[in-house]
């Protein structure tokens, strides 16, 4: 039982694969919308075979530079419309070349730039577990399991030496690029013995790899995810990220500038930062965030306005009244709930239902429809206006409620 527990998440990554495959499989409309999709994008790249690949190569450089950018998403279609080998070579060139620039930039401009591209607490944490460990298998087993643009930055800041980082990124990107072009392949041809070997193969993988990470550098929880393609996808379905045009839509809702506003998961700051600028200076904005790294983010915003509380969202109305806090005139959340337990749903909905009373307003941030439809949300709340901010790859529901 032990066991089960502790590979869950293992568990519901294959199934989510696995079933995700089975509907593509099953869902003719769904075939053919992809090969919608695909048709004009491969008319682009034969009529400019040159630009199309370049284009691609470039995407791939960028997501090894910087968290927004990711090729990923991308690799099923260049797989239907390149095959397997080529997506592959190319999706390996863009990496390595990217990889190479970002430990340059570390190596030549040094430690203050790169504050400047990553955050500064997460260079910091990755730099000390590195101090005293530069054996090759060490680095290997770091390079592996971190980011790819921190990885290459905090190598570059430490000046290792480069025909080793070299191979080694070569070594720890190949099996990343690989499943994400085979699996593809195997989805599209319909090949489930090897989709199901590729994703079960890879699960064991990492599984083996966060081991030994954890056993070598001491880490209870590393920060690894599975093949890279969850971290993409999770910097897009929580909080994570934020662009600047959604915060703008988010905050255009608060129609009260002088009044008590309470944030449920901070993320990036962007939202933050929007809503500090809309507010008036006797406002007061309440941030609730229980990463360590966030918060140390928001300690660098200088506004008296702001307090940041250092708690679990699901506390919020026990965390505001020990300051003195009774209502909130708006209450914004980017927590992905949709996984909560329903009755941890049902009460956490319920605070924020007393929290706002008859005057004030929810406003809710959400990846999926499946959010608006679900029983214990409207239980307590009614849809005033609904909004879609289009994101790529996942579509940002912006909706206003107010209490029933």
């Amino acid at each position: 039982m032990e066991r089960v527990k502790r590979y869950k998440r293992e568990l519901v990554i294959l199934l989510l694969f696995l079933g995700v495959a089975f509907i593509f499989w099953s869902s003719i409309p769904l075939q053919r919308h992809f090969y919608e999709f695909v048709e004009p994008v491969q008319r682009f790249t034969a009529e400019n075979q040159f630009l199309g690949i370049s284009l691609f190569v470039l995407l791939g450089v960028l997501s090894t530079m910087f968290m927004p950018f990711s090729s990923y998403p991308l690799v099923p279609v260049m797989t239907a419309i390149w095959g397997p080998h080529l997506t592959f070579g190319l999706l390996m060139l863009g990496w390595l070349i990217g990889g190479v620039i970002a430990y340059g930039i570390a190596y030549f401009a040094g430690y203050p730039l790169v504050r400047s591209l990553v955050k500064p607490n997460e260079l910091d944490r990755y730099t000390r577990m590195l101090e005293g460990r530069t054996g090759f298998w060490l680095v290997l087993l770091f390079r592996t399991v971190t980011p790819s643009e921190v990885g290459s930055y905090t190598l570059g800041v430490l000046r290792y030496h480069f025909s080793k980082y070299l191979i080694i990124t070569l070594i720890s990107e190949l099996p990343v690029a690989y499943f994400g072009v085979y699996a593809s392949h195997a989805l599209l041809t319909e090949q489930r013995v090897l989709l199901i070997g590729l994703v079960v193969g890879g699960i064991v993988m990492w599984v083996s790899i966060a081991y030994l990470f954890r056993k070598a550098f001491q880490v209870r929880n590393p920060s690894m995810t599975f093949l890279n393609l969850a971290r993409f996808i999770q910097s897009y379905t929580t909080n994570a990220k934020t662009d600047p045009r959604t915060a703008e839509r988010i905050v255009a809702h608060i129609t009260n500038p002088e009044g008590v506003v309470v944030e449920l998961g901070t993320g990036d700051g962007n939202i933050t930062k929007a809503l500090l600028s809309r507010l008036g200076n006797r406002a007061r904005l309440f941030a609730f965030e229980i990463s360590q790294d966030e918060i140390e983010s928001l300690k660098s915003i200088r506004d008296p306005r702001l307090v940041i509380v250092n708690a679990d969202a699901r506390k919020v109305r026990a965390e505001l009244a020990a300051r003195g806090v009774a209502e909130a005139d708006f209450v914004v959340s980017s927590l992905p709930v949709t996984h909560w337990k329903r009755s941890n749903l049902a009460a956490f909905h319920s605070d924020i239902a007393e929290l706002i009373g008859h005057r004030g307003a929810f406003i809710n941030l959400c990846h999926t429809s499946y959010y608006l439809r679900y029983q214990l949300f409207q239980k307590f709340f009614r849809a005033v206006e609904h909004r879609i901010s289009f994101r790529i790859p996942f579509p940002l529901s912006i909706t206003l409620l107010r209490r029933r």
